[in-house]
């Protein structure tokens, strides 16, 4: 876009954002009705492999996925803007680190000039 007065080009401010899923793996023990006999990890294979089968990736369908964090990006000419959550869990157990009810988060904004 220019400027009527300039040559000068301006960029449009374009925002980006960015969201981190881990497999819902309350929701898959609801969903296949394994109760106790299935570990998550277990559970989020079986999730890969029958999603790889019938689509060939493995990104998982929305309701079968849940939401971790949520990252943005403003770019205003030359000045950039990105947001970061830092998520820190409160759990040791591995299947539980990436759960939201585990991570409390502080946000972490970066503004540089370019």
């Amino acid at each position: 876009m220019l400027f009527p007065d300039s040559q000068r080009v301006v960029m449009p401010p374009i925002l980006v954002f960015d969201i981190e899923t881990v497999p819902d793996t309350d929701g898959l023990h609801t969903l296949y009705r394994t109760g106790d006999s299935a570990t998550p990890q277990q559970l989020a294979e079986i999730a890969f492999l029958q999603r790889r089968q019938a689509t060939g990736s493995n990104f998982l369908r929305l309701h079968l996925r849940r939401v971790v964090a949520i990252s943005c990006a403003l770019r205003r000419e030359r000045e950039y803007l990105t947001v970061r959550p830092q998520s820190r869990t409160k759990s040791t157990r591995p299947n539980e680190a990436n759960h939201p009810r585990n991570c409390t988060s502080k946000t972490q904004i970066h503004n540089q000039k370019g």
